[in-house]
């Protein structure tokens, strides 16, 4: 859940300023490989031999989602918990890259976005009646932000409502800042009579 916590806390920012982020999807133009990998493929490549490896063993490379999800807990360790990777004299990873790793791990190292089962009216739907059913807990009302895979609204002081993997997510004082995920989205959905 922690992991959770991080990425919705990336997606959503507590400063409530959306910016563009790295989605937590290994593909695609603004996913891991392209945004986070490239930094790691200068030694992590296939292609890469030798010298060139600057001591990475050749077995362990990123760049194919079918080579890199077999080492995904040694690359959370060296590159965000250890911070030991990249190596002195390569670029290191910023602040956003290594946030946007942990929210790929939140989110299961997926290879690509998952469909969403929701549109984002239904999604507005929902968290209408969700402002309109708890006003004590979901108020003032706020413009829904979608950044793949989550949807949701911010609220102040730091309360998120939000929709990610067909789940309904819920971080806030209720919770005592932990991420709880609510249920089915379609559960919810039916009771709000947003089909």
């Amino acid at each position: 859940m922690l992991r959770l916590l991080s990425a919705l806390l990336l997606v959503f920012g507590i400063n409530a300023h959306l910016q563009a982020a790295i989605e937590p999807v290994y593909e695609g133009s603004n996913g891991i490989r392209n945004s986070v990998l490239t930094v790691c493929l200068q030694c992590h490549a296939a292609s890469v031999t030798g010298a060139g490896r600057n001591g990475a063993t050749s077995i362990v490379n990123f760049d194919t989602y079918a080579a890199a999800a077999l080492w995904t807990d040694l690359l959370m360790t060296k590159a965000v918990t250890e911070r030991s990777m990249p190596p002195a004299g390569y670029t290191p990873l910023n602040s956003e890259q290594r946030a946007a790793l942990v929210a790929w791990q939140a989110a299961g190292f997926p290879e690509k976005a998952a469909a969403t089962a929701t549109t984002p009216q239904q999604s507005d739907c929902l968290f209408n009646w969700a402002e309109a059913s708890f006003p004590d807990y979901f108020a003032p009302r706020t413009q829904s932000q979608s950044v793949p895979p989550y949807y949701g609204r911010l609220y102040p002081p730091g309360t998120v409502l939000a929709i990610a993997f067909n789940k309904l997510l819920y971080l806030g004082p209720l919770s005592a800042g932990a991420v709880l995920e609510l249920g089915d989205v379609a559960t919810f959905l039916s009771r709000a009579g947003c089909n």
